[in-house]
Parts: structure tokens; sequence; C-alpha cells
């Protein structure tokens, strides 16, 4: 009897170690750095999009308003520190908006519309320098009505840069059409066959997204309305998708009615790794709700040869608004989703393999009201990232970043960030080298200006010269003596927090230099932690380190001897 109840105890006592065990070794994101940018009007500025270039050069573009009209900006970050390489400010006659971007190796290009002087809105793309942010053209482009002409979307190949959107017809009434350029990338010119635009047999219509492959061909989506000829004669919208060849010539439209005959709308789209199969995703009108559709198309033919779609589980309307394609040809999508039995949006993310067969479906739960999705991509450590904004009570909207398993739809990790203003922050867009550098972006407000900045943030996900080693929770704030001390080259460093802290953990010389920074704002559990520092670089003599997290300070000197 005895024995069986130490192997109870034994037992009981291994359950609750492993438990915290795996706790504390769960992975969740620490901030590398946090950036906000914030126009010298001290007004609104809000980031629209994030990209990634090849050599791991960081854009954000957006707009920002100075003091009369808003401006479109660009910024260059420093991936490893956060630093602003270059911020740059597009400010032209009137409101100038960007709403997309796209980058290379060598340039940053951002489209959108601007007020010229009729007035009206034109179609404007730019290209900056990805070294210097210097502008190296601007080109505006006036439909044939000259009303309101808009840029929604672009990309790039090694020649051209192309741009789709919509555009003003000429006409007793006024309709919108799809529209599509393609400048020269080195010297902006419109090319030949260009602009193409699509009056086709619809009442109005808008691109969204645009995609070119590899012999150049061009391909768009987005919604097209038609008159309905049957009682009550409302307009009905379907997703139109185009085929455009390098000259600039149609080649086939399609479009997509969902089973409700109302209002469908085209979001975005792409290409397996061969470009045999072209999906095209956005949502679709039953009778009284709407729900994620993914289309599958030969690109040769336009014929459809898959067809998918997902109805949350309440009947709720669903409105998807991003996709992304993997190397193995597997798609995700991410949208926001009604729950009408809590009243609330959630997100639902779901895979599907290439034959349209769904893998997983992920929803998340918020009892605290509304969450919403803007943005998703793919990781290179087999995730998947979702960017948007999460209602917290006391706090309203806040940014909102999740890491899934792209296997499994696992949650690796979740992670809100609120301005200090307690007022609405929204996530932009996130784009990832590796899980090691995750970058996010979105507008936050702080205080006491009360007005939106555009924040950027870089998240890791294991910590990066600094390493939990006890599961331990301390009962108060203690830095330990490092040791070895004296040492050469490589000493330890130990520190205890009792709650989550933002952690600065900074080495300095005797004439009070800064000689290294170990941590900076790194957002840390409760928890007993090490920092190895190495000084190979460093010359023989007296050093300190000091640590900070929240309101605690310790400093403590150390020697190096070679």
């Amino acid at each position: 009897m005895k024995k069986l109840k130490l192997s109870i105890i034994f037992l009981t006592v291994l359950f609750l170690f492993v438990t915290s065990f795996q706790t504390f070794a769960q992975v969740y994101p620490y901030v590398v750095w946090n950036k906000t940018y914030n126009a010298p009007s001290n007004l609104q500025d809000s980031s629209v999009a994030i990209c990634m270039n090849s050599s791991g050069m960081v854009f954000v573009a957006g707009w920002s308003l100075g003091t009369f009209m808003a401006d479109i900006v660009a910024i260059r970050y420093n991936p490893a520190t956060g630093d602003t390489i270059w911020a740059k400010r597009f400010i032209g006659q009137g409101e100038d908006i960007s709403t997309a971007m796209t980058c290379d190796n060598n340039a940053v290009y951002v489209t959108g519309w601007t007020f010229s002087p009729g007035p009206d809105r034109d179609v404007i793309t730019i290209k900056f320098n990805a070294a210097t942010g210097d502008t190296m053209w601007v080109k505006k482009y006036d439909g044939p009505r000259g009303g309101g002409d808009y840029g929604r979307a672009i990309t790039s190949d090694a020649n051209f840069v192309y741009v789709t959107g919509r555009v003003s017809d000429v006409g007793t009434i006024e309709h919108q059409r799809f529209m599509v350029l393609k400048y020269d990338i080195n010297t902006g010119a419109m090319a030949s066959g260009f602009p193409f635009i699509y009056t086709g047999d619809t009442l109005s219509n808008e691109a969204h997204a645009i995609k070119v492959d590899n012999s150049g061909n061009i391909y768009i989506t987005g919604q097209a309305s038609f008159n309905n000829s049957t009682p009550p004669y409302l307009p009905f919208c379907n997703i139109l998708t185009l085929k455009i060849n390098s000259s600039g010539t149609l080649v086939w439209a399609k479009y997509h009615n969902a089973s409700g005959n109302g209002v469908d709308n085209g979001v975005t789209l792409g290409f397996d790794n061969t470009q045999s199969n072209l999906f095209v995703a956005g949502w679709g009108q039953r009778v009284a709700y709407n729900d994620f559709e993914i289309i599958r198309y030969n690109p040769a033919t336009g014929d459809s040869t898959g067809y998918a779609s997902y109805n949350g589980p309440t009947n709720g309307t669903d409105f998807l608004v991003g996709m992304v394609i993997d190397a193995a040809n597997n798609i995700y999508i991410t949208g926001n989703s009604q729950n009408n039995s809590l009243s609330r949006i959630e997100i639902a993310t779901l895979k599907y393999n290439s034959s349209l067969v769904q893998q997983w479906v992920k929803r998340t739960i918020n009892n605290d009201g509304h969450v919403y999705t803007n943005w998703i991509a793919n990781g290179n450590n087999n995730d998947i990232y979702i960017e948007g904004f999460k209602f917290k009570a006391g706090q309203g909207y806040n940014m909102y970043t999740v890491r899934y398993n792209a296997t499994t739809g696992d949650t690796l990790w979740t992670v809100m960030e609120n301005g200090t203003a307690n007022a609405n922050d929204f996530g932009a867009g996130v784009v990832t080298g590796d899980s090691q550098n995750v970058f996010v972006t979105g507008s936050a407000i702080f205080s006491p200006a009360s007005t939106a900045s555009i924040r950027t943030l870089r998240y890791a996900s294991e910590l990066i010269g600094i390493k939990p080693i006890s599961t331990e929770i301390p009962v108060s704030f203690t830095v330990h003596q490092n040791y070895p001390n004296p040492f050469n080259p490589e000493t330890s460093i130990r520190f205890d927090i009792p709650a989550p802290s933002s952690v600065n953990l900074i080495v300095y010389d005797v004439s009070g230099r800064v000689v290294e920074v170990i941590a900076s704002n790194l957002n840390l559990l409760a928890g007993k932690y090490e920092a190895i520092w190495n000084a190979d670089n460093y010359a023989s003599g007296i050093y300190f380190y000091r640590i900070q997290a929240g309101s605690f300070t310790d400093t403590k000197k150390m020697i190096l001897v070679k």
C-alpha cells in the first residue's frame, strides 16, 4: 500500500513537472524590435502593405496625412535593428493614397491613386530605388473618361511593372472597367498594346489582383456587375477573371456566378509551381449569406477544372481576404467569418490540397468580441502567418498575428500589440524570412497625440542571445553576478523576472559608452534566464552590464582579462 501511495505521488509530481515544462517550453514570439513612423504633421499614418526582397530588405508602404492632404509614404527598415534606412513621401497636388506594393532587389514599386487637376482621380505608380529611396519614376494614368481611376494591385517581372484596378469609361453613363497598365521597368514608358481596358457586357467592374506567368501572360480577377433581367431587377455581381497576352490582347474571360445569383467578388489569384493550374479565390453569395470560394482554371483555355467553397458553422456571412500556395501546391486561405450564434466575426483559415480537398480548418475564438484578418503569408519553417486585428475589452482593437503549423493547422503562437492610447490599432500585413524573422506592419495609436502612426515589428519565435534556464517562477527581480569573473572571452549573465516584462540588457565600458546591446525591449515571460556575452572583439578592462525589466534596473561590474 505504501509503495502504491509513493507511486501515485511520484506520478503526480512527474505529471506536474511535465505539464510545467510543456507550458515553459511552448513557443511564443519575442519582439526583436518595434518601430513607429509618425509624420511631422503628427496626424494619421497608415500602412497598407509590407514586402521583403530576396536580399532580405524590408519595405513598408502606406499613406500619411500631411498638412492638408494624404501623401504616399514608403519606408525601408534595417531587418536586424529596425533602424529606418530611408522614408520617402510623394506629395502630389491633392490627396495621394497607396493601395499595394511589390519589390525586387533593385526597387520598390507602389500603386494607388492621386487627385489631379480637374478634379479627378488618376492611377499612380511610383518606382523607388531600393538602396536609397530615390524616386526613379512616377507615372499617372487618366482613364478615357477622366473620372475615378484606381490602382488596386501591382506585380513585376524582370522587364515590366504591371498594375490593375479600375478606370472610368466613356459613355452617357459612367462605368468602371478592368484595366491593366504595363510599364517598362527601367523607364516607366507604357508598353505597346497597353493600357488594356475590358469593356465586355458588364455595368461596372474592378480588378483586385494580378499575376504574370513565365511567358508574360497577365491574369487578373475581381468583381463584375450586371443588371438582373428578373424581378426585383437588382444588379448582381460575378467573379470575373481575364487572361491577357503580352501584347495586350484578351485571350479569355471567365465568369463565376455563385448559387445565390447575388454579389460575388474575386479577391486574389495564384499559380501552382508548374503554372499548369490557376487558382482564383474570393467570396460568393448564397441565398442569405456568403461563402469562401476557390475556382481552379486551366490557364491555357480558361476552363474551370475544380471548385471548393467554405460555409461557416452557422450559415453566416464569410468574406475571404487572402490566399497563398506553398511549394507542395497546397492552398491556404483566410477570411472573416460570421458566427451567428455568438453575434461576432471570427477568423477562418483553411488548407486545401491541389485537388481542392480540404485538409483542415481553424477558427479563432475571441470572448471579448470581433477579430478580423487582413493578410496571409507563407513561412519558411512549415508555417503559415495571418495578420489582422482583435478586440480586447478596455483596449479596443489590437494588432493581431497568428502563426500556424502548415501541416496540422495547430496554432504555434499568437500575439497582440496595443498602442499606449488603448484605442483601435490595426494589422495590415506580415512577411517572413524564417521563424526568427517575422515582420508585421499596421497602424497604432499612441498617447499623448492620440493619432495613428505606422507601426512595424520584428518577431522571433525563439530567443536571440538569451535562453530560459528554469521553469521556476522567481519571487523577485534579481540580477546575478556574471560567472566566471574575471573572464576570457565568454561569461554568463543570469537574471530572474517574476512577471512578464520588456527587458533591456546592455553592456557599457568604463566611460559609459554602449559596447553591445544583448537585448532591446525583449518581451519575456516570468522565469529565470541566461545570456552569454562573448568579448572576443573587446580589449581587457572593466565593463558593466545593466538590466532593465519594467521599473526594475540593476547594474553590475565585470572584468575582462586577456
